[in-house]
């Protein structure tokens, strides 16, 4: 059978993505064994070197059955890309938008945003692609994929806007949260919302939580979670115990049967401790603050970002100040430095490197990532070379 007589998968993407889509292309290969063409414009297979490239294109999206639209930190703003399914939406071809990592399909604009979707944020979610081939062609490929497939695409996505970091993550150790409130309904438990917030977005995740006070169980509601998922772990407890609950809800016991209406109730309680990877934080923090709102959580959040161990900095504090300065980021008053109204602390931590924001807006705020940028490209922050005792412990 010639090629151009196999049904034709048309897979739209940013050439700044193509390393990761041509291994997932290479499996789906395998995975057809023949029976579809899945064309894709930057692997050099689709379109052999020299042919005319635009025509070729108009030929592939002529004759295709579907169309994945691959969208990424990095190519969402593609004009071609938005040609590409304007033309498939006329020509009445099934598009799919799928958000690669770094990117979430509730964040896309229309008219893009309109088409029905998924993030590709898991080896789960991978399986939707064939699934969605194998009922337009009536094929019988394998849907399943393993977290290893999964890794192993993440792993080619290079370059800046794969992730939140850009061309830094790899200079980041790990970004910390903390902080503390009131939650002011005695029966509301947060944890199971965030649960559902990442479930939605194709998120696999694990919860364990136990009842602080368990022999208190029947009339207590203190919670204590360890929430998991890829890149994000979380630790969240009600700051009370079973006397200090007890006193408070005397108390408010009090307040409500002495009808003193203007003394409002006292509320539980939270404490809340997240880390978060690097690679996955442009995946996890919009998740975060859809939690915080959702769950009422208005209290400032300490944010860490802690550089690796071969990260150094300039230690001369007249040197740093007049880079940054250069840079657009301003000396405080109070030795804290500035950028855009995003005020941030810069200091040494256990040996590296770290900056703390004391954040009351959205953690998926790209003032963050920007100032990364800038203290590494004024030389302010850079990578040394190890020295034996850094290799050898």
């Amino acid at each position: 059978m010639q090629n151009n007589e196999k049904p034709i998968v048309f897979l739209s993407h940013s050439s700044l993505d193509k390393e990761p889509l041509a291994a997932f292309k290479k499996i789906l290969d395998e995975r057809a064994g023949g029976f579809v063409n899945f064309f894709l414009s930057s692997d050099g297979e689709s379109i052999t070197f020299g042919r005319n490239w635009v025509v070729k294109v108009s030929d592939a999206l002529a004759k295709a059955k579907v169309m994945f639209v691959f969208l990424s930190a990095q190519s969402i703003d593609s004009k071609w890309i938005h040609f590409e399914t304007g033309y498939a939406c006329a020509k009445d071809i099934q598009v799919v938008p799928v958000c690669l990592p770094g990117i979430d399909l509730n964040r896309i604009s229309p008219p893009i945003s309109l088409l029905q979707g998924f993030n590709l944020h898991s080896h789960e979610a991978m399986g939707n692609i064939v699934r969605i081939c194998n009922d337009a062609l009536s094929g019988k490929m394998q849907e399943s994929f393993t977290a290893e497939d999964f890794e192993s695409l993440v792993s080619k996505m290079t370059g800046r806007g794969a992730s939140f970091f850009g061309d830094y993550s790899w200079a980041i150790d790990e970004i910390t949260m903390s902080c503390s409130g009131d939650i002011t309904s005695e029966s509301f438990n947060p944890i199971p919302v965030l649960e559902n917030i990442c479930k939605k977005a194709g998120m696999p995740c694990r919860c364990n939580t136990r009842f602080k006070n368990e022999h208190m169980a029947h009339d207590n509601g203190l919670l204590i979670s360890n929430f998991e998922q890829a890149g994000c772990k979380i630790a969240f407890e009600h700051k009370e115990d079973a006397e200090a609950q007890k006193a408070r809800l005397q108390k408010n016991k009090e307040l409500k049967t002495s009808g003193a209406a203007q003394e409002k109730a006292i509320p539980k309680r939270f404490s809340l401790k997240c880390t978060l990877s690097p690679e996955m934080f442009s995946v996890n923090a919009p998740l975060l603050d859809d939690w915080f709102k959702q769950a009422s959580i208005t209290e400032p959040v300490l944010v860490r970002v802690c550089m690796n161990k071969g990260i150094d900095a300039e230690k001369r504090r007249e040197r740093l100040t007049g880079k940054l300065h250069q840079w657009g980021i301003r000396l405080l008053a109070n030795g804290n430095f500035e950028f855009n109204g995003f005020e941030f602390e810069f200091d040494q931590h256990y040996g590296g490197w770290k900056m703390d924001f004391n954040l009351s807006e959205k953690l998926a705020d790209k003032r963050l990532s920007e100032i990364i940028r800038r203290m590494f490209e004024s030389t302010v922050l850079w990578q040394h070379e190890p020295n034996l005792s850094e290799i050898f412990n």
